[in-house]
C-alpha cells in the first residue's frame, strides 16, 4: 500500500535540495513508497534498517507492462539516472501513473516471535520496528556511501520474573531488526545481587506466515554478586571455526580438528534478518520473587571493526 504519510518528493525539488529521502518507520511488509521526481542515483541513507529496497520504474524501452524492476542496497547502490514519469500510465496496471515506486525487499515481519515449546514462551516480547531510510539525488553527487551509520539502542531496565517454575515463562524477548549489518556489540549491565542468564538468537525470515526457529548463538549465565558487573558480547558475521590440532586436509571440520572462537556465542555464523535477546531468570539460582531487571546496550554496524 502507498503510504499517507510519506514526504513529498516535488517539495524536495521545489526547494531546490540536493536530495529526497524518505525517513519513517515500516508499517507493513506491503509499504509503498511513491517518488515523483527523477533521480542520479539512489541508495541506501545512513539511518536505514533495511538492507535492501526494490524499485519499480517506467521503462520506455520494456517490452512487458514497460516496467523495469533494480534492487538497491547497502553496498550496492542504483548509481545511474532514472526518471519518474508521472504522467504516462504503466500498460496493465489499472492506470498507475509511471512514478518510481519503492518496497521492501528484506522481508519484513512486525510481530515475530520466537517459536518455542507451550512451557517456553516468554512472558512479554518488544518487537523494534525497522525504519527505511531511502535517498534519491537530485543532483549530480560526489560519492554515495556504502555502509550505513552504527545505531545504537539502549533499554535501562529491562525486566523478567521469576513464577517458581524452572522453564522461561518468566522471561523477556527483546527482537531487534539487523538487517545486513556485519557486527553487533552488546553490553550487559547487572544491578548488585541480580543473577540472569541472557542468550542470544539469529533469526532468518521466510516468505508467508510461517514464523521461522531462531537459531540459538550461545548464553551469558551471571550469578548473583554483592556488586554491580557489566559483560560484553561480541557477534560477528564472518565469525567461523577455528582450527587447532589435526592436518586440516578434510573438506569437513570435525570435532577433533576444529573448536569453536570465543565464548559465549562460539558459533555465529553469517548474516539475519533480525536478532533476539532473551532474558530470564538463572538456572541454579534462586530468584527473588517478582521483577527483577538488567540494562542492555546494544550497538549494531555495517563494519567488523
Amino acid at each position: 500500500m502507498t503510504l499517507p504519510n510519506q514526504p513529498s518528493s516535488v517539495d524536495a525539488v521545489l526547494a531546490n535540495q540536493d536530495f529526497f529521502r524518505i525517513f519513517q518507520p515500516v508499517t507493513s511488509p506491503g509499504d509503498i513508497w511513491e517518488i515523483d521526481n527523477g533521480a542520479h542515483a539512489v541508495y541506501i541513507g545512513p539511518n536505514s534498517d533495511l538492507a535492501k529496497v526494490r524499485l519499480a520504474y517506467y521503462q520506455r524501452a520494456a517490452a512487458l507492462n514497460q516496467q523495469e524492476i533494480a534492487d538497491v542496497s547497502v553496498n550496492g547502490p542504483f548509481a545511474t539516472r532514472i526518471d519518474a514519469l508521472n504522467v504516462t500510465p504503466y500498460q496493465g496496471l489499472g492506470g498507475q501513473k509511471g512514478r518510481i515506486l519503492a518496497y521492501p525487499d528484506d522481508i519484513v515481519d512486525l510481530a515475530y516471535e520466537r517459536p518455542t515449546s507451550a512451557l517456553s514462551v516468554p512472558q512479554r516480547r518488544y518487537n523494534v520496528v525497522p525504519r527505511i531510510d531511502l535517498i534519491t539525488a537530485l543532483k549530480q553527487i560526489p560519492d554515495i556511501p556504502q555502509v550505513r551509520a552504527d545505531r545504537t539502542l539502549r533499554f535501562p531496565r529491562v525486566p523478567f520474573q521469576n513464577l517458581g517454575e524452572t522453564d522461561t515463562n518468566g522471561s523477556t524477548d527483546i527482537v531487534i531488526p539487523i538487517y545486513g549489518r556485519r557486527m553487533v556489540t552488546v553490553q550487559i549491565v547487572t544491578p548488585a545481587l541480580v543473577a540472569h542468564e541472557t542468550s542470544f538468537f539469529l533469526a532468518a525470515l521466510q516468505p508467508g506466515t510461517t514464523q521461522p526457529f531462531a537459531k540459538f548463538l550461545g548464553s551469558v549465565l551471571k550469578p548473583a554478586i554483592a556488586v554491580q558487573d557489566t559483560d560484553s558480547v561480541v557477534y560477528r558475521a564472518s565469525d567461523q571455526v577455528s582450527q587447532i590440532t589435526g592436518t586440516g586436509t578434510t573438506d569437513a571440520p570435525s570435532t577433533f580438528d576444529y573448536t569453536q572462537e570465543s565464548q559465549p556465542l562460539p558459533s555465529a555464523k553469517g548474516q539475519a534478518d533480525l536478532l533476539i535477546i532473551n532474558v530470564r531468570p538463572a538456572y541454579g539460582e534462586t530468584p527473588p520473587p517478582g521483577y527483577s531487571m538488567i540494562s542492555l546496550f546494544i550497538q549494531v554496524s555495517d563494519r567488523e571493526a
